[in-house]
């Protein structure tokens, strides 16, 4: 029976090769041989420099080496991310929040998918990207033959004209009945002034307020 002086394994006599590290017994014996002892940090023990256990505690001497990450690893961890964007985990490579795994070194990134989120509608602009454009021409045709009911066409700017208008015709028609048609000769300088304001304000807004219409936004 030989004992392994790499791993402290009990070998057969005669084997050339260690049963469970795999060393070549025979280099293993020749290099402890040249090699300075290791002093073992629990108990004492001097142990032949390449022996990973000691002979005397069974403790190992093996020093665990600070290995260097590997080059690309170092090259990813440099790179910066935007605000959409997460490091892994394992290699700090740049990812996407959405990705499940990282294309680098294939580790789950373990990341919470993102909530979408629905947009809020603002009634007003919906209402308002669904309305045409007016036409000026129509609204001073409306207004010479109309009068205040030309409001009507580009209610959702004039609509505090149109109900003064419409106010003013009912109270007007009131009044003309219960004067038994007196009221008539006040009505009419009433109706041609409403007919006049309508057409000037027509004729004095611009081109944009009809084209980009309702243009509230």
């Amino acid at each position: 029976m030989s004992e392994c002086p790499g791993c402290g394994e009990v070998n057969e006599e005669g084997e050339s090769f260690c049963s469970n590290c795999g060393q070549k017994l025979e280099e293993v014996r020749t290099a402890a041989r040249t090699q300075p002892a290791k002093c073992c940090p629990r108990c004492g023990q001097e142990n032949q420099a390449d022996y990973a256990f000691c002979i005397g505690c069974g403790s190992g001497l093996t020093v665990p080496v600070q290995l260097a990450p590997p080059p690309q690893f170092q090259a990813v961890a440099q790179q910066t991310r935007a605000a959409d964007q997460i490091y892994c985990s394992n290699c700090g490579n740049v990812l996407s929040s959405a990705a499940a795994i990282c294309l680098n070194c294939g580790v789950a990134t373990n990341a919470p998918r993102p909530v979408q989120h629905q947009a809020f509608i603002n009634p007003v602009s919906a209402f308002a990207s669904q309305t045409k454009p007016k036409d000026k021409s129509v609204a001073v045709i409306l207004a010479i033959f109309l009068s205040g009911w030309t409001w009507l066409y580009t209610y959702q700017r004039d609509s505090t004209k149109f109900w003064i208008f419409i106010i003013a015709l009912g109270v007007n028609f009131f009044l003309t009945l219960v004067t038994f048609g007196v009221w008539i000769f006040i009505d009419i300088p009433v109706f041609f002034g409403f007919w006049l304001w309508s057409l000037i304000d027509t004729l004095a807004k611009s081109g944009p307020f009809y084209s980009d219409f309702p243009n509230v936004i």
